[in-house]
């Protein structure tokens, strides 16, 4: 599960909480500590998620010239 689908299950559970504010003060402030967390957590995780799109298509250029060398090779044996 990632953490965008706690923080809507967090925040569907301060929603509910929310007409108890003066009996459950305590509730609601480890909620909004939980939901801050893990939205700074979820940035993180798609930060870390994200991949460099050139590294999967640029080929090295050790792999092209081997390719070249032996396409030569075989062209004048």
């Amino acid at each position: 599960m990632r953490p965008d689908d706690f923080v809507k299950r967090l925040e569907d559970e301060m929603r509910r909480i929310d007409a108890f504010k003066r009996e459950l003060p305590l509730c609601i402030i480890l909620l909004n500590d939980a939901i801050v967390t893990l939205k700074e957590e979820s940035t993180e995780y798609r930060a870390r998620n994200v991949e460099p799109v050139l590294e999967k298509f640029i080929p090295l250029k050790k792999n092209c010239n081997e390719d070249e060398e032996s396409g030569i090779k075989e062209e004048k044996g």
